[in-house]
């Protein structure tokens, strides 16, 4: 079991035991309606369960509710946009 948290600069997952899997850094930018995401990090352990990908799943609910664009200068989020434009075009700024 997996939990996600949000600290308005992170989201990041913890598991049943408490322990932190990952997180996705990002600044609000509220003058212009972004969420601008700058890293993505799996911890060592957890790598190879889709966290990443999970992580963006929360991050593009995150901009969907609150009316908001995503931009980005981290690599995993870019290469994701462009790989699969279309399911995450309603949020790319």
């Amino acid at each position: 079991m997996m939990e996600f948290k949000d600290d308005d600069k992170r989201i990041y997952v913890v598991n049943e035991a408490g322990q932190e899997m990952g997180q996705m850094i990002y600044e609000n930018h509220d003058d212009h309606n972004r969420i601008h995401v700058t890293h993505t990090f799996t911890n060592k352990e957890f790598q190879g369960q889709g966290l990443a990908g999970k992580l963006l799943d929360q991050m593009v609910k995150k901009a969907e509710k609150e009316n908001k664009k995503i931009t980005t200068t981290c690599s995993y989020v870019e290469r994701k946009f462009d790989q699969e434009s279309e399911k995450y075009q309603h949020v790319m700024g």
